[in-house]
C-alpha cells in the first residue's frame, strides 16, 4: 500500500497556488465562465432538444476540452516549478481533443456495460431494455437485491473514476493514445485507491465550501483543487 502525505500535499500547492496567484484565478473565472455561467445563458437561447442544439453542444464541448487541456498542461506545469508567463498555450492542445475524447467514451462504454451487468445479475431481469427499465422504475418498493446491486456500481464506479482520472495528464505529458494513458492511469495509482479517495473528498468538502460563498469562493477552490490533483501527478504518477 502506497501513501501520499495530505498535509505536505496541500502545503506544497498552497505555496505553489499563492507563487502563481494570477494566473490561477483568471483559469478559476475562465472555468467558471466556459463550464457554468456561458452554457447556461446559451442552453436558453434553444427550444429543447433538436439538431442545432445537438450540434451546439458537440461543439462547445470539443471547445471547452481543448480548453481544459491547455489549463492542465499549464498546472503541470507550475507543479515543475516553470514560470508560466503568458496564457496563449492554454489554446495549445486542441490537437489532443479527439485522444482525450476517446479516452471518455471508452471509459463510458466501460461503465455503461457494468451497468447492464449489474441489473441483470441484482434486478432479477433477463435482458436490459426500455420496457424491462419502466417495470423497475414502476415498482413500489426497491428490492434488497437491487440496492445492494446499486451500492455494488456506486463503489466500483467511485474506484474506476478514482483509477482513471489522471488518463489525460498522460494524454498531455507522455503523448500517448487513449488506450495507453488509460492503462497507464489505471497502473500506477495501484496502491493509492484510498489516498486518492480521501483528498478528493477533502476537495470537494473544499468546492461546496467555495458554493456556499455565493458561488464566488470556486474561483479559489477549483483551480486550488486541480493544483492539488495535478501535484498528484507529477510527485507521485509521472516517474
Amino acid at each position: 500500500m502506497r501513501s501520499i502525505n495530505k498535509r505536505e500535499l496541500f502545503i506544497q500547492a498552497w505555496d505553489l497556488f499563492k507563487g502563481n496567484a494570477q494566473f490561477l484565478i483568471n483559469v478559476g473565472i475562465l472555468i467558471f465562465l466556459i463550464q457554468m455561467l456561458i452554457p447556461n445563458l446559451l442552453d436558453s437561447l434553444f427550444d429543447g432538444m433538436n439538431l442545432q442544439y445537438l450540434l451546439y453542444r458537440f461543439t462547445y464541448l470539443l471547445l471547452v476540452t481543448g480548453i481544459t487541456l491547455g489549463v492542465t498542461s499549464q498546472l503541470i506545469k507550475i507543479t515543475r516549478l516553470v514560470i508560466i508567463d503568458s496564457y496563449n498555450d492554454i489554446f495549445n492542445y486542441f490537437h489532443k481533443v479527439a485522444t482525450s475524447v476517446m479516452g471518455s467514451v471508452l471509459i463510458a462504454l466501460a461503465l455503461g456495460v457494468l451497468a447492464v451487468i449489474f441489473l441483470i445479475l441484482f434486478a432479477g431481469i433477463s435482458s436490459v431494455n426500455i420496457e424491462s427499465l419502466e417495470q423497475m422504475a414502476s415498482g413500489d418498493e426497491i428490492s434488497a437485491p437491487l440496492m445492494i446491486g446499486f451500492m455494488g456500481y456506486v463503489v466500483v464506479l467511485t474506484y474506476l473514476t478514482l483509477k482513471t482520472n489522471f488518463f489525460t495528464y498522460f494524454i498531455i505529458d507522455k503523448d500517448m493514445s487513449a488506450i495507453e494513458a488509460l492503462s497507464e492511469s489505471l497502473t500506477r495509482t495501484t496502491g493509492l485507491e484510498f489516498e486518492l479517495f480521501t483528498i478528493y473528498s477533502i476537495l470537494a468538502l473544499l468546492n461546496l465550501i467555495g458554493v456556499l460563498l455565493f458561488g464566488i469562493g470556486l474561483l479559489f477552490t477549483i483551480p486550488y483543487s486541480w493544483l492539488v490533483i495535478s501535484l498528484i501527478y507529477t510527485r507521485h504518477l509521472s516517474d
